[in-house]
């Protein structure tokens, strides 16, 4: 495994571009979590297997919790800052 590379689906799931806490979304543009699961500090009192549900919610809704941008990542054999800049710009609508 990688430095920085998530262990588990249960791992945090940011990414780092949150549209919750930039623009005020209701849901990050980026891993795919609702504003209450990141302002309230609810993600930190959930259990394992709630995160779990919680990345892998987000994962099929489409939206790229950190597990599935690394996979990405991988998979196009780019670095996981490149994956980040092209889901922004895709995510974002920047040129």
């Amino acid at each position: 495994m990688s430095l920085h590379m998530s262990e588990s689906l249960a791992s945090n799931p940011c990414i780092g571009i949150c549209s919750v806490t930039q623009w005020g979304d209701d849901v990050c543009r980026g891993c795919g979590r609702h504003k209450d699961i990141i302002n309230n500090g609810v993600w930190n009192n959930l259990s394992d297997v709630q995160k779990k549900l919680v990345v892998m919610q987000c994962w099929e809704d489409g939206y790229y919790p950190r597990q599935k941008l690394e996979l990405m990542c991988e998979e196009k054999g780019i670095t996981l800052k490149q994956g980040k800049d092209l889901l922004y710009k895709e995510k974002f609508k920047i040129a």
